[in-house]
């Protein structure tokens, strides 16, 4: 977890399901100085997007991933968080 000028910034997040990122999502947000946390979320993860909904989170901006030749393959299950756009 990041600080920034708006909620702390959460990721990479990874976890072996949604009740284990809940778990470290919610830890983190105990620690944030107003208990706001921001998380880069992938859209092609239905369980990411559907705990962060629950959890009350709402969008705030879109991005959209661009490559040149084919997109690499990653196993998305895992990540709900991605690094930040200030990471790279």
């Amino acid at each position: 977890m990041r600080p920034s000028a708006g909620p702390s910034r959460v990721g990479p997040l990874y976890a072996a399901g949604p009740e284990v990122a809940a778990a470290l999502l919610c830890g983190l947000a105990r620690h944030a100085p107003d208990g706001r946390v921001c998380v880069d979320a992938p859209d092609a993860n239905a369980a990411a997007a559907g705990l962060l909904a629950g959890l009350g989170l709402v969008p705030s901006f879109e991005t959209v991933r661009m490559y040149t030749g084919p997109a690499p393959e990653a196993d998305l299950a895992g990540i709900y968080g991605v690094t930040s756009l200030e990471l790279g």
